[in-house]
Protein backbone atom coordinates (compact mmCIF):
# COMPACT_ATOMS: atom_id res chain seq x y z
CA UNK A 1 0.00 0.00 0.00
CA UNK A 2 1.21 3.57 -1.02
CA UNK A 3 2.53 5.85 2.04
CA UNK A 4 0.03 8.75 1.54
CA UNK A 5 -3.57 7.63 0.52
CA UNK A 6 -4.63 9.79 -2.83
CA UNK A 7 -8.39 10.51 -3.37
CA UNK A 8 -9.37 10.45 -6.96
CA UNK A 9 -9.94 13.88 -8.72
CA UNK A 10 -13.66 13.49 -7.96
CA UNK A 11 -13.13 12.47 -4.45
CA UNK A 12 -10.73 15.29 -3.84
CA UNK A 13 -13.40 18.28 -5.07
CA UNK A 14 -15.97 15.87 -2.30
CA UNK A 15 -13.36 16.60 0.08
CA UNK A 16 -12.78 20.17 0.10
CA UNK A 17 -16.22 20.39 0.11
CA UNK A 18 -16.67 18.89 3.68
CA UNK A 19 -16.58 21.36 6.71
CA UNK A 20 -13.57 21.27 8.95
CA UNK A 21 -14.79 19.78 12.02
CA UNK A 22 -17.75 17.80 10.37
CA UNK A 23 -19.45 14.48 11.69
CA UNK A 24 -20.02 13.05 8.18
CA UNK A 25 -22.22 10.50 6.86
CA UNK A 26 -20.85 8.46 3.64
CA UNK A 27 -23.51 6.29 1.90
CA UNK A 28 -22.36 4.17 -0.72
CA UNK A 29 -19.05 3.94 0.59
CA UNK A 30 -17.59 1.47 -1.15
CA UNK A 31 -13.89 1.51 -0.30
CA UNK A 32 -14.31 4.05 2.05
CA UNK A 33 -11.61 6.05 0.78
CA UNK A 34 -13.19 10.01 1.51
CA UNK A 35 -14.00 9.13 5.21
CA UNK A 36 -10.68 7.39 5.60
CA UNK A 37 -8.78 9.96 4.18
CA UNK A 38 -10.52 12.49 5.74
CA UNK A 39 -9.57 10.75 9.42
CA UNK A 40 -6.25 11.02 8.24
CA UNK A 41 -6.07 14.75 7.82
CA UNK A 42 -8.32 15.90 10.54
CA UNK A 43 -11.25 17.11 8.25
CA UNK A 44 -13.69 15.77 10.40
CA UNK A 45 -14.91 14.82 14.16
CA UNK A 46 -16.48 11.91 13.27
CA UNK A 47 -17.79 9.50 10.34
CA UNK A 48 -20.38 7.14 9.37
CA UNK A 49 -19.51 4.55 5.98
CA UNK A 50 -22.09 2.56 4.93
CA UNK A 51 -23.07 0.44 2.14
CA UNK A 52 -25.98 -1.77 1.04
CA UNK A 53 -23.73 -4.97 0.57
CA UNK A 54 -21.72 -6.39 2.30
CA UNK A 55 -18.69 -7.31 -0.16
CA UNK A 56 -18.42 -3.00 -0.41
CA UNK A 57 -18.33 -2.67 3.56
CA UNK A 58 -15.71 -5.74 4.01
CA UNK A 59 -13.14 -3.73 1.73
CA UNK A 60 -14.20 -0.67 3.85
CA UNK A 61 -12.94 -2.48 7.28
CA UNK A 62 -9.91 -3.40 5.05
CA UNK A 63 -8.96 -0.25 4.67
CA UNK A 64 -10.38 1.31 7.54
CA UNK A 65 -7.64 -1.96 9.18
CA UNK A 66 -4.81 -0.75 7.21
CA UNK A 67 -4.82 2.55 7.91
CA UNK A 68 -5.32 2.36 11.08
CA UNK A 69 -8.75 4.46 11.90
CA UNK A 70 -10.87 1.36 12.55
CA UNK A 71 -11.82 2.27 16.07
CA UNK A 72 -12.68 5.84 14.89
CA UNK A 73 -14.73 4.52 11.31
CA UNK A 74 -18.13 3.32 11.97
CA UNK A 75 -19.40 0.54 9.43
CA UNK A 76 -22.87 -0.08 8.77
CA UNK A 77 -24.50 -2.37 6.59
CA UNK A 78 -28.15 -0.63 6.01
CA UNK A 79 -30.05 0.39 3.10
CA UNK A 80 -28.97 4.65 2.04
CA UNK A 81 -29.94 6.61 5.36
CA UNK A 82 -32.02 4.07 6.69
CA UNK A 83 -29.63 3.17 9.54
CA UNK A 84 -28.12 6.41 10.44
CA UNK A 85 -30.08 8.69 12.91
CA UNK A 86 -30.36 12.73 12.07
CA UNK A 87 -28.57 13.67 15.39
CA UNK A 88 -25.59 11.73 14.12
CA UNK A 89 -24.36 13.46 11.17
CA UNK A 90 -24.51 16.96 9.89
CA UNK A 91 -22.93 16.19 7.01
CA UNK A 92 -24.16 13.58 3.99
CA UNK A 93 -22.24 12.76 1.09
CA UNK A 94 -23.94 10.07 -1.68
CA UNK A 95 -21.67 10.07 -4.52
CA UNK A 96 -21.31 7.57 -7.75
CA UNK A 97 -24.62 6.94 -8.13
CA UNK A 98 -27.63 7.76 -10.41
CA UNK A 99 -29.45 10.92 -9.83
CA UNK A 100 -32.90 8.85 -9.28
CA UNK A 101 -31.11 6.74 -6.61
CA UNK A 102 -30.10 9.68 -4.32
CA UNK A 103 -33.23 11.18 -4.74
CA UNK A 104 -35.19 8.08 -3.44
CA UNK A 105 -32.85 7.88 -0.51
CA UNK A 106 -33.38 11.46 0.09
CA UNK A 107 -37.43 10.85 0.05
CA UNK A 108 -36.66 7.94 2.30
CA UNK A 109 -34.82 10.09 4.89
CA UNK A 110 -37.32 13.55 5.20
CA UNK A 111 -35.04 14.89 7.96
CA UNK A 112 -32.49 15.80 5.08
CA UNK A 113 -34.64 18.65 4.07
CA UNK A 114 -34.69 19.90 7.27
CA UNK A 115 -31.72 22.47 6.76
CA UNK A 116 -29.89 21.75 9.25
CA UNK A 117 -27.64 19.01 7.31
CA UNK A 118 -25.20 19.93 4.60
CA UNK A 119 -25.56 17.10 1.31
CA UNK A 120 -22.68 16.49 -1.10
CA UNK A 121 -24.63 15.19 -3.91
CA UNK A 122 -22.49 14.06 -7.34
CA UNK A 123 -25.28 11.94 -9.34
CA UNK A 124 -22.79 10.13 -11.89
CA UNK A 125 -26.15 10.15 -14.14
CA UNK A 126 -30.03 11.72 -14.52
CA UNK A 127 -28.32 14.87 -12.67
CA UNK A 128 -31.82 16.78 -14.07
CA UNK A 129 -33.87 14.43 -11.92
CA UNK A 130 -32.30 14.68 -8.77
CA UNK A 131 -32.12 18.54 -9.16
CA UNK A 132 -35.68 18.52 -9.85
CA UNK A 133 -36.48 16.25 -6.66
CA UNK A 134 -34.54 18.90 -5.07
CA UNK A 135 -36.86 21.93 -6.08
CA UNK A 136 -40.03 20.15 -5.59
CA UNK A 137 -39.19 19.27 -1.75
CA UNK A 138 -37.82 22.21 -0.55
CA UNK A 139 -34.31 21.30 -0.17
CA UNK A 140 -32.05 24.91 -0.56
CA UNK A 141 -28.98 24.76 -2.71
CA UNK A 142 -26.29 26.53 -1.90
CA UNK A 143 -22.32 27.00 -2.05
CA UNK A 144 -20.03 26.88 0.41
CA UNK A 145 -21.51 30.70 1.72
CA UNK A 146 -22.34 31.26 5.43
CA UNK A 147 -23.68 33.39 7.60
CA UNK A 148 -20.78 34.78 9.73
CA UNK A 149 -19.55 36.99 12.53
CA UNK A 150 -16.34 39.28 13.12
CA UNK A 151 -14.91 39.99 16.63
CA UNK A 152 -11.31 40.86 16.06
CA UNK A 153 -8.69 42.36 18.38
CA UNK A 154 -5.00 43.35 18.23
CA UNK A 155 -2.43 45.17 20.86
CA UNK A 156 0.84 44.59 21.76
CA UNK A 157 2.57 44.40 24.83
CA UNK A 158 5.84 45.93 24.60
CA UNK A 159 7.28 49.55 24.08
CA UNK A 160 7.99 50.12 20.73
CA UNK A 161 10.30 52.88 19.63
CA UNK A 162 11.71 54.92 16.19
CA UNK A 163 15.04 54.75 16.63
CA UNK A 164 15.79 57.03 13.75
CA UNK A 165 14.38 59.27 15.93
CA UNK A 166 14.53 59.22 19.58
CA UNK A 167 15.24 55.97 21.20
CA UNK A 168 14.38 56.77 24.76
CA UNK A 169 10.29 58.23 23.71
CA UNK A 170 8.03 55.10 23.29
CA UNK A 171 5.64 55.68 20.08
CA UNK A 172 3.67 52.59 20.97
CA UNK A 173 2.80 50.20 23.74
CA UNK A 174 -0.05 47.65 25.38
CA UNK A 175 -3.23 49.41 24.16
CA UNK A 176 -1.74 52.53 22.46
CA UNK A 177 -3.11 51.49 20.34
CA UNK A 178 -5.40 48.89 20.69
CA UNK A 179 -7.44 47.74 17.81
CA UNK A 180 -11.21 46.05 18.57
CA UNK A 181 -13.37 45.24 15.41
CA UNK A 182 -16.87 43.62 15.32
CA UNK A 183 -19.12 42.77 12.33
CA UNK A 184 -21.51 40.65 10.63
CA UNK A 185 -21.67 39.46 7.33
CA UNK A 186 -21.31 36.30 5.52
CA UNK A 187 -18.08 33.73 4.84
CA UNK A 188 -17.26 32.44 1.43
CA UNK A 189 -14.98 28.94 1.63
CA UNK A 190 -14.72 27.37 -1.57
CA UNK A 191 -11.96 25.44 -0.81
CA UNK A 192 -10.73 24.17 2.80
CA UNK A 193 -7.79 26.43 2.68
CA UNK A 194 -9.35 29.16 1.29
CA UNK A 195 -11.97 31.58 3.31
CA UNK A 196 -13.34 34.92 2.47
CA UNK A 197 -15.08 36.84 4.97
CA UNK A 198 -17.20 40.47 4.21
CA UNK A 199 -18.50 42.13 6.59
CA UNK A 200 -20.48 45.09 5.08
CA UNK A 201 -21.17 46.45 8.37
CA UNK A 202 -18.09 46.09 10.81
CA UNK A 203 -17.05 49.29 13.53
CA UNK A 204 -13.76 49.31 14.44
CA UNK A 205 -12.74 51.11 17.70
CA UNK A 206 -8.97 52.43 17.87
CA UNK A 207 -7.96 52.62 21.88
CA UNK A 208 -4.82 55.06 23.22
CA UNK A 209 -5.04 54.68 26.38
CA UNK A 210 -1.16 56.20 27.05
CA UNK A 211 -2.04 59.77 27.99
CA UNK A 212 1.12 61.53 26.41
CA UNK A 213 0.10 59.51 23.02
CA UNK A 214 -3.13 60.61 23.08
CA UNK A 215 -2.25 63.96 23.84
CA UNK A 216 -0.35 64.21 20.40
CA UNK A 217 -3.40 62.97 19.04
CA UNK A 218 -1.81 59.46 17.55
CA UNK A 219 -3.41 57.14 15.37
CA UNK A 220 -5.64 59.16 14.54
CA UNK A 221 -7.60 59.66 17.73
CA UNK A 222 -9.02 63.38 18.75
CA UNK A 223 -5.99 65.39 21.26
CA UNK A 224 -7.25 64.23 24.62
CA UNK A 225 -9.39 61.49 23.42
CA UNK A 226 -8.82 57.75 23.81
CA UNK A 227 -10.83 56.25 21.57
CA UNK A 228 -11.15 56.74 17.62
CA UNK A 229 -14.81 55.11 16.20
CA UNK A 230 -15.31 54.37 12.93
CA UNK A 231 -18.10 52.33 11.03
CA UNK A 232 -17.52 50.51 7.86
CA UNK A 233 -16.73 47.41 5.57
CA UNK A 234 -14.03 44.57 6.05
CA UNK A 235 -13.20 41.96 3.50
CA UNK A 236 -11.26 38.91 5.14
CA UNK A 237 -9.23 36.46 2.75
CA UNK A 238 -7.28 33.67 4.75
CA UNK A 239 -5.14 31.29 3.28
CA UNK A 240 -3.44 27.89 5.29
CA UNK A 241 -2.23 24.97 2.72
CA UNK A 242 0.89 22.69 3.12
CA UNK A 243 2.45 22.69 0.27
CA UNK A 244 5.76 20.47 1.11
CA UNK A 245 5.54 17.75 3.86
CA UNK A 246 5.80 19.56 7.27
CA UNK A 247 5.68 22.86 5.67
CA UNK A 248 2.29 25.30 6.00
CA UNK A 249 1.98 28.57 4.90
CA UNK A 250 -0.85 31.03 6.47
CA UNK A 251 -1.43 34.04 5.28
CA UNK A 252 -4.38 36.50 5.60
CA UNK A 253 -5.05 39.74 4.60
CA UNK A 254 -7.93 42.88 5.75
CA UNK A 255 -8.58 45.20 3.53
CA UNK A 256 -10.93 48.08 5.76
CA UNK A 257 -13.08 50.90 4.41
CA UNK A 258 -14.15 53.58 6.95
CA UNK A 259 -17.89 54.78 5.53
CA UNK A 260 -17.63 57.85 7.19
CA UNK A 261 -14.11 59.78 6.32
CA UNK A 262 -12.26 58.91 3.42
CA UNK A 263 -14.00 55.83 2.33
CA UNK A 264 -11.24 55.71 -0.88
CA UNK A 265 -8.62 55.30 1.77
CA UNK A 266 -8.37 51.91 2.78
CA UNK A 267 -6.33 50.09 5.08
CA UNK A 268 -4.55 47.27 5.02
CA UNK A 269 -3.28 44.44 7.23
CA UNK A 270 -1.58 41.43 5.79
CA UNK A 271 -0.43 38.66 8.39
CA UNK A 272 1.73 35.73 6.80
CA UNK A 273 3.62 33.05 8.73
CA UNK A 274 5.55 29.83 7.21
CA UNK A 275 5.62 27.22 9.61
CA UNK A 276 8.45 24.33 9.25
CA UNK A 277 8.93 21.50 11.22
CA UNK A 278 12.27 20.33 11.18
CA UNK A 279 12.51 16.99 12.81
CA UNK A 280 10.89 15.41 15.94
CA UNK A 281 12.15 18.20 18.65
CA UNK A 282 12.93 21.16 16.53
CA UNK A 283 10.63 23.51 14.63
CA UNK A 284 11.11 26.92 13.10
CA UNK A 285 8.51 29.92 11.91
CA UNK A 286 9.16 33.27 9.93
CA UNK A 287 6.43 35.93 10.19
CA UNK A 288 5.74 38.43 7.76
CA UNK A 289 3.40 41.04 8.74
CA UNK A 290 2.91 44.80 6.46
CA UNK A 291 0.16 47.64 7.90
CA UNK A 292 -0.72 50.33 6.01
CA UNK A 293 -3.50 52.45 8.65
CA UNK A 294 -4.44 55.68 7.05
CA UNK A 295 -4.71 57.30 10.57
CA UNK A 296 -1.70 56.59 11.65
CA UNK A 297 1.32 59.75 10.98
CA UNK A 298 4.88 58.24 10.59
CA UNK A 299 7.39 60.90 10.29
CA UNK A 300 8.52 61.30 6.72
CA UNK A 301 12.20 61.86 5.79
CA UNK A 302 11.06 65.51 4.57
CA UNK A 303 9.85 66.51 8.45
CA UNK A 304 6.17 65.99 7.05
CA UNK A 305 4.10 63.20 8.78
CA UNK A 306 2.02 61.43 7.07
CA UNK A 307 0.59 57.74 6.34
CA UNK A 308 3.10 54.69 4.88
CA UNK A 309 3.59 51.25 4.99
CA UNK A 310 4.99 49.66 8.47
CA UNK A 311 6.76 46.26 7.41
CA UNK A 312 7.90 43.49 10.32
CA UNK A 313 9.65 40.03 9.56
CA UNK A 314 10.70 37.32 12.53
CA UNK A 315 12.08 34.17 12.21
CA UNK A 316 11.79 32.11 15.53
CA UNK A 317 13.54 28.41 16.45
CA UNK A 318 11.51 26.47 19.27
CA UNK A 319 12.18 22.96 20.80
CA UNK A 320 9.42 21.00 20.75
CA UNK A 321 8.22 18.00 22.48
CA UNK A 322 4.75 16.01 23.02
CA UNK A 323 3.71 14.66 26.42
Amino acid sequence: MAKHLELTPRLGLLASWVRPGAKLADVGTDHAYLPVWLMLHGGVSSAIASDLRSGPLQRARENAEAWGVTKRLDLRLCDGLSGIGPEECDTVVIAGMGGENIAAILAAAPWTADGCHTLLLQPQSRAESLRQFLSENGYRIARAWYASALLNFNTQFANGYDYNSDPRDYISRFMAPGYLMIGAGVTWMPKKWFTMTFTPGTWRGTFVTSSRLSAEGAYGVDPGKRLLSEFGGNLKLEFNYEFLPNMTLYSRVDFYSNYLDKPQNVDVRWDTQINMKINKWFAANLNLNLIYDDDTKILQKDGRQGARIQFKEALGIGLQAAF
